[in-house]
């Protein structure tokens, strides 16, 4: 239960802030409010110095990713359109074969819907973990403690010009 009370509230201003006329969510809500929970998995934070410069890490990671979710967005609506302009062609070829109703048809759109959202949230969710991951790595870069942007290895002494986890070249 102590794990819902905090989305309650979050909904709750989301919900003040739609009759306010404004954008339910703020993207650094999107990112880092939401995700707060998540920030052990992200590894990279604990190599910051300190705590303020890890939640000012976290909070420009928000920042680099915020565009991701309305690419996505694009991406999801532009399946459903080509669902919609094949559709058509698909139910003539199949409907010798099998009666297909107005029923059945959307029945069957709301499956594909479903499909398209679900993968889409997923693929999502997934391209921004990396995302948030990558941006973290390069901060670390920029504060003078080397990490390899691939994997996230720490390559502090490494003289090699590898990294010794994945392989990928470093510029260092």
């Amino acid at each position: 239960m102590k794990r819902f009370i905090p989305v309650l509230h979050m909904l709750k201003r989301a919900a003040s802030r739609l009759r306010q006329g404004k954008a339910p969510f703020t993207s650094r809500e999107l990112v880092a409010g939401f995700s707060h929970r998540e920030r052990d998995r992200f590894p990279e934070l604990t190599r910051f110095p300190d705590d303020a410069s890890a939640e000012k890490a976290w909070q420009q990671a928000a920042d680099d990713t915020k565009r991701l979710w309305l690419s996505f967005g694009l991406i999801v609506a532009a399946l459903l359109i080509f669902w919609f302009t094949v559709r058509g062609s698909l139910i003539q070829w199949v409907s010798p074969h099998v009666a297909i109703g107005w029923f059945s048809g959307l029945c069957l759109d709301v499956l594909v819907g479903s499909v398209v959202g679900v993968v889409g949230v997923v693929l999502a969710m997934r391209w921004r973990h990396r995302s948030v991951h990558k941006s973290l790595r390069r901060q670390l870069n920029e504060l003078a403690q080397p990490t390899c942007l691939a994997c996230g290895y720490n390559l502090t002494g490494n003289e090699s010009g590898k990294c010794p986890e994945c392989g990928l070249g470093t510029s260092a």
